[in-house]
């Protein structure tokens, strides 16, 4: 007489088959949810959400920056800032300036994060100048907007010019990584304060 011996999946030590089950994969500390082909559904790991997140607070905050400072008095850009970085900061650092990721990305090595944050502060600027063009439609009063706008008194020099926008710059990118990258700094709800005055600063002085 034969006998034959059936043995189950996990008396040989292997795994059984899930169709239609959900798989999680631990990668990097994050669970990243997969779908067989019978259920048709894909899920995005969490990495992905808090990357799409910052990108999308990236855009939006430099939108409304340039929109502000465009259309502003001088000390609307330092207030729009500060509020901006209490408000996303956690999310993206609120960084709004590419120069401020460059920096950022030169301390602590360049990731996919730099291009991803500099392509959607571009874009935000370019949109935010854009909404103000469409807003503010009416330049009869333009001539109030002289002293705040990017260009040389007629006394200045291009070199003197070059040479103040870049220590003003540099002032800002100096204050941003010693208040938001530094460690002893970063947690500190004075330091979007501080980077907005500078920006007040340099817009005043310049």
């Amino acid at each position: 007489m034969n006998t034959d011996i059936y043995l189950r999946n996990r008396d040989l030590g292997q795994a059984p088959d899930r169709q239609g089950t959900e798989e999680i994969d631990v990668h990097n500390g994050t669970e990243h949810i997969q779908s067989d082909e019978t259920t048709g559904k894909w899920s995005i790991s969490n990495n992905t959400k808090e990357l799409l997140r910052a990108i999308f607070v990236e855009f939006i905050g430099t939108l409304f920056y340039v929109f502000i400072a465009t259309n502003g008095y001088w000390y609307g850009p330092g207030f729009v800032l500060t509020s901006l970085i209490i408000s996303f900061g956690k999310i993206s650092e609120g960084h709004f300036n590419p120069v401020v990721t460059l920096a950022v990305s030169i301390s602590r090595g360049f990731t996919r994060m730099t291009a991803l944050y500099v392509i959607a502060q571009m874009v935000g600027g370019i949109a935010g100048a854009a909404l103000a063009k469409v807003v503010f439609f009416d330049y009869s009063n333009a001539v109030r907007l002289g002293p705040y706008l990017n260009v040389l008194g007629k006394s200045v020099e291009p070199a003197n010019g070059i040479l103040c926008e870049g220590l003003s710059t540099f002032l800002l990118v100096l204050t941003y990584l010693m208040c938001i990258v530094d460690k002893r700094n970063k947690d500190s709800m004075l330091s979007p304060i501080a980077i907005g005055c500078v920006v007040t600063a340099n817009i005043v002085t310049t």
